[in-house]
C-alpha cells in the first residue's frame, strides 16, 4: 500500500524528529487521548473543581479554563500552545494521571523531548502499562542506544503487539544485531492491511542495516513492486542500496521510472545526476531506522484518521 508520507516527504529522518513523529501519531490519530479519555479528564478536572471550599473556588476555576484553553489549542493543531496550557493545568493539579498523559502527548507533538520523559515517569507511576509512556521512554533509550532497555519497557506496555510497539521493538532488535526478531517483530504491521508498505519498507532497511544484501535487495524488490516506484523514500533507499553494491545501472533505471512519473523532481533529479558515486548507508543506526519509521507510521495513521 502506497504511503503518501514516503512519497513526499523529503531530507533524511532524525531522532528528534522520532519523538515529533511519535507525539504526532497519537495526536492526529487519538491514539493517546480519545474522547473516552479527554472526557475523563474534563470530569476529573470538574469534579475537583465542585469539591473545593469558596475560598479556593477562583483558583481552581482558573485551573479549569487553562485545561479547557489546552484542549482547545490542541484541538486547533496549535502543539505549543496546548502544551504550555497543559503545563499550567498540571502545576495546579500535578496528581491528575489524565492531566500529565495529555500533557505528555502534545509535549511529544510540540517536540519537548526532555519534557515529554519527564512526564513518562510521572505517568508511569500513576498508570505502570501506559503505551505512549512506555513508548517515550522507549524511544529514549534508543537514542541512547540502549536498546535492550527499550525492549523492557514495550514488554510492560498495556499493547504490546499495536503498531508503534511492534516498530519500535524491530529497530531494538535490529540495533542488538537480531535481525529475525526484528522481522518477526514486523510481522504485525505486515499482516495489517493498512500498514503493509511500512511493514515491507522497514523490513528492507532492517535487513540492509545487518548486511544481508541478497534478503535486503529481495525485500526493496518487493516494496518496489508494491509502490510502482511512486514512494520517494522508497526509490531513494532502494537507490542507495544499488549504488552502495556498484549496482550503477540499476540505480540510474529506478530513478528515471521514478522521474517519468514525477518529471523535474529535484531530489530523485540530484541521486540521477550523482549515480556513479556510491553515497553513505540511507540508514546508518537503529536509532536512524525507528526515527524514519515513526515517521512512515504517523502519516499512515493520520492519513487513516
Amino acid at each position: 500500500m502506497k504511503s503518501e508520507l514516503l512519497r513526499f516527504r523529503p531530507g533524511r529522518t532524525t531522532l528528534p524528529r522520532a519523538a515529533l513523529a511519535l507525539g504526532l501519531g497519537v495526536t492526529l490519530c487519538g491514539c493517546a487521548v480519545d474522547g473516552a479519555s479527554s472526557t475523563r479528564q474534563l470530569s476529573e478536572a470538574t469534579d475537583r473543581v465542585s469539591a473545593v471550599d469558596v475560598g479556593t473556588a477562583a483558583s481552581s476555576l482558573s485551573a479549569l479554563g487553562t485545561f479547557l484553553a489546552a484542549m482547545r489549542a490542541r484541538a486547533d493543531g496549535n502543539y505549543t500552545a496546548a502544551a504550555d496550557y497543559y503545563e499550567g493545568a498540571l502545576a495546579s493539579d500535578p496528581d491528575n494521571s489524565a492531566l500529565v498523559s495529555a500533557a505528555l502527548a502534545v509535549a511529544l507533538a510540540d517536540g519537548r523531548f526532555p519534557r515529554a520523559v519527564a512526564l513518562a515517569g510521572a505517568l508511569i507511576q500513576a498508570e505502570p502499562a501506559s503505551d505512549l509512556a512506555r513508548q517515550a521512554r522507549a524511544v529514549d533509550h534508543i537514542i541512547r542506544g540502549a536498546h535492550a532497555a527499550a525492549l523492557s519497557e514495550i514488554a510492560l506496555s498495556e499493547h504490546q503487539a499495536d503498531s508503534g510497539a511492534a516498530l519500535t521493538r524491530a529497530w531494538a532488535n535490529a540495533g542488538l544485531g537480531r535481525t529475525e526478531d526484528a522481522r518477526a517483530a514486523l510481522g504485525a504491521l505486515l499482516s495489517t492491511p493498512a500498514l503493509t508498505g511500512v511493514g515491507g519498507f522497514h523490513l528492507a532497511l532492517v535487513l540492509d542495516l545487518a548486511g544481508d544484501r541478497p534478503a535486503a535487495d529481495a525485500a526493496y524488490k518487493d516494496i518496489v513492486a508494491a509502490t510502482k516506484t511512486s514512494a520517494i523514500r522508497v526509490v531513494e533507499a532502494y537507490g542507495s542500496f544499488l549504488r552502495r553494491g556498484g549496482a550503477y545501472d540499476a540505480a540510474k533505471a529506478l530513478y528515471e521510472e521514478y522521474l517519468a512519473r514525477d518529471p523535474g523532481n529535484p531530489l530523485i533529479a540530484e541521486e540521477l545526476a550523482r549515480v556513479a558515486a556510491a553515497p553513505p548507508p540511507f540508514i546508518e543506526s537503529a536509532a536512524a531506522g525507528l526515527a524514519e519509521g515513526l515517521f512512515d507510521l504517523a502519516g499512515e495513521l493520520a492519513q487513516q484518521g
